[in-house]
């Protein structure tokens, strides 16, 4: 009888730190893949695989954010060119277009 309810027990702390698992990485996801280093501690400390998998897609997210940048400041880059030739080859009319 003794080994059945030592059994239980173990098993109901198991889904007891099973369940404060899910609830941090619930509560704290979203914070630590926009950067929260203390949010991301918090998910290390509850499962240290789950840690390195938030932290490898924030790095992600992080790096695809600069990409999109980059692609942004190319563009408005190619733009003023445009506009400043447009205006050194004398058409102030296609430059004025161009800038509003």
């Amino acid at each position: 009888m003794t080994p059945s309810i030592y059994d239980a027990v173990q098993s109901g702390m198991q889904d007891g730190r099973e369940t404060a698992r899910r609830q941090t990485l619930a509560r704290y996801a979203q914070p630590a893949l926009s950067g929260d280093q203390g949010a991301l501690s918090k998910i290390y400390g509850a499962d240290p695989d789950a840690g390195m998998k938030v932290q490898q897609n924030a790095r992600a997210m992080q790096q695809q954010g600069l990409t999109d940048q980059d692609a942004a400041m190319a563009r408005l880059g190619r733009h003023a060119r445009m506009v400043a030739s447009a205006a050194q080859s004398g058409d102030m009319q296609m430059a004025q277009q161009l800038y509003s």
